[in-house]
Formats: C-alpha cells, sequence, structure tokens
C-alpha cells in the first residue's frame, strides 16, 4: 500500500554499491514522498534518461558531508531523513514519525526501534539490535531542559542520525565546524556528536514503532576513516583522536552558546563530561542475577524453537550480545508488525546482494 507524505524528504545514500541502491529503489517504490539518491560513488550509477520513476539523482562524487550540503541546499520540505542503501526505513514508522514531528514543535528528531539482519550462507538472518537501548530510550518522557537532555544525550548511545529530523536542525548538523574540518576517527565520535547537537537543538522522541532494519554483513569498507571503538579512543587517544575530539567539543559548545548563551570554555567542560560519564554508564536493561538469566534465556529459546518448527519465527528473542527476551512481544514493536519484517524479507530476496558477493 502506497505510503504518503507530503512534507518529507528522503535521501538515498550511495557510493560504489549499485545493488545495493537497486534494492533501496525497489524498497521504497511504495513511499510516495521526494526521493533523492546522492550518489558519491566514483562513476554515476544512472545516466540521466535512466534514473528510476519517482526518484531524483544527484551524483556528487565527494565526501560525505560536502555531498550531504550541496544536497541540502536544496531541500524545501520541513522534514528530512538520511537512509543508507543497504538499510530499509518502515515507510508507516516513517509517516508516523513526521506526523509526530508536525504536531510537537518541541521536538526536533524521531526515531524507533531498530532491528538488525546479516547473510547467513545463501539466506538472511533478522535479530534485535539495539534492543537494551531501545528500551531505556523509549521510557523516557519529553524533556524541555537541555541541561537534562544532555546528560541523557548519550547513555546509551543510539544512532539518531538516522532519524526523521528538521530539515533546519539537519542543515545544522552538517554545516558545523567540526563536519566542515577532516576527521580521521568519524566513526568513534559521529552517533555521539549528533546525539548531542540534537539534545541541545531540542528533544528526541524515541516511538513505539519497528523504525528500521539495519544491514550488519561485513563488507570491504569504502571510507578512510579509522574505526576506533569509542572508549578506547578516550583512553588511548590514537593518532589524530585528541585533536579531532577537541574540534568536536568546541563546535558543539559553540552551538551550545549560540543556543543557550553558555560560555564556551564553560560548554566545553559539560560536553566533555557528559562524554566521559557515557564510558562507563549504560545499565543493561535486564539485570537478573546468573541462575534467573539461564532460566529467561531458556525460555526465550523454548519460544523460538515452537516458532521455527511452524515457520513463524522471524526475529529470533535474543539481541546481538546473546541478551535472552522471552517477552519479546510486550517490549518490542517489532513483534506487533510481522508484515514489515515479511516485506524487507521478500525484498532482500529478490536481492540478495551480500549473499553473492565475493
Amino acid at each position: 500500500m502506497t505510503v504518503k507524505i507530503d512534507d518529507l524528504t528522503l535521501l538515498i545514500l550511495a557510493h560504489n554499491n549499485p545493488a545495493y541502491l537497486a534494492r533501496s529503489v525497489d524498497y521504497y517504490a511504495r513511499l510516495d514522498c521526494e526521493k533523492i539518491i546522492v550518489d558519491s560513488s566514483t562513476s554515476p550509477t544512472y545516466a540521466p534518461d535512466r534514473v528510476p520513476d519517482g526518484y531524483d539523482y544527484c551524483h556528487l562524487p565527494l565526501d560525505y558531508f560536502t555531498k550531504l550540503r550541496s544536497v541540502a541546499a536544496t531541500i524545501s520540505n520541513p522534514h528530512v531523513l538520511c537512509a543508507g542503501c543497504d538499510d530499509f526505513f518502515v515507510p508507516e514508522s516513517v509517516q508516523q514519525a513526521t506526523a509526530y514531528l508536525r504536531d510537537h514543535p518541541t521536538h526536533v528528531a524521531v526515531n524507533g526501534h531498530h532491528i538488525g539482519f546479516r547473510a547467513a550462507g545463501h539466506q538472511y538472518a533478522f535479530f534485535l539490535k539495539h534492543s537494551q537501548e531501545f528500551l531505556h530510550l523509549a521510557a523516557r518522557g519529553a524533556n524541555e531542559n537541555v541541561f537534562a537532555r544532555l546528560n541523557l544525550a548519550i547513555t546509551p548511545p543510539y544512532g539518531l542520525i538516522y532519524s526523521v529530523v528538521r530539515s533546519a536542525v539537519f542543515k545544522d548538523i552538517i554545516a558545523t565546524p567540526y563536519t566542515n574540518a577532516a576527521k580521521i576517527h568519524y566513526y568513534t565520535f559521529y552517533d555521539r556528536y549528533i546525539q548531542i547537537l540534537l539534545a541541545i537543538m531540542g528533544d528526541v522522541k524515541m516511538l513505539p514503532a519497528l523504525f528500521a532494519a539495519r544491514s550488519v554483513t561485513a563488507r570491504p569498507q569504502t571510507a578512510s576513516t579509522a574505526h576506533t571503538q569509542f572508549r578506547d579512543a578516550m583512553t588511548h587517544w590514537p593518532q589524530g583522536a585528541m585533536d579531532e575530539y577537541v574540534r568536536m567539543l568546541i563546535s558543539l559548545a559553540t552551538l551550545l552558546q549560540r543556543e543557550r548563551g553558555v560560555p564556551l570554555n564553560e560548554g566545553m567542560s559539560l560536553i566533555d563530561g557528559v562524554l566521559r560519564r557515557s564510558m562507563w554508564s549504560q545499565m543493561s536493561w535486564n539485570r537478573d542475577d546468573p541462575a534467573q538469566l539461564a532460566e529467561i534465556g531458556r525460555r526465550a529459546d523454548e519460544i523460538d524453537a515452537r516458532l521455527s518448527q511452524n515457520g513463524g519465527l522471524l526475529v529470533p528473542r535474543r539481541d546481538r550480545f546473546g541478551m535472552p527476551f522471552p517477552e519479546a512481544e510486550r517490549l518490542f514493536p517489532v513483534y506487533a508488525n510481522p508484515e514489515y519484517v515479511r516485506e524487507i524479507a521478500a525484498c532482500l530476496e529478490r536481492h540478495p546482494v551480500e549473499t553473492t558477493e565475493p
């Protein structure tokens, strides 16, 4: 069924991965909104007369932020969603997120529950992704106090760049001094940078809805930036990390000064404290003792085994760390909307990119 969103621009991000892009074009065919393919591939994926119907195409062989700044200048819709072409964002949930922003002017971004998928031989397997993070974030109420939001901004961390965001805020994200500077440890800091920036600008809503299925299949890295674990970077400071970290602090503190009048040095100190606390503060949602955890795991596996026998198992009740959730139907919206998972699975079956790659 067609999902129409008049005030949203979907940016499909591609880079030297035409098979993934073809899959995205297929999946979003029923989403009726402004859809722009932002392609930084070495050579154009589509000739001008071959662009798929319903899509605009921009070939911008530039770095990540430069290409986004270029296309952002053309966006007139009030809401935008960035989508990697290897992931799937559920049209109905995107519609719900956009409507929420429309009705809640103090909020700047809306997200929801993510699951993951990976290639398993010649098939795909789904699993709970960021499960505990989602439960923490979904339990939080609205908060109009910027300092309270900052203290919670990255505890736990969650990839909020992949949200429906107000276009004005999105343009702020990609135009700050940090995003304009060279980044060696982009993967280390970027998710946390976005979450703090959003906390400065306004509130973020976590919908009780399946929002996205994210690919975690290993494939050749196309970016030249270093991928160091956040905690390692903050304790061992590999080459270039300290300089980038300071640039990030300055960029965020400058924004905090602009929006809230906080002196620059105080803002840097505040944000540095937020980042350092986040290394150690994430608590497990399920804190049962080992014996209880073993029993919970047994129950979760029994449910999965029964469902597997009759072909009803779509998303197992353990997350990517092995944490079991026997009450998954009560906790996670993915189990309320199996049709969304089946639609994604069908698209993966039509485009089995990861299972055919060398």
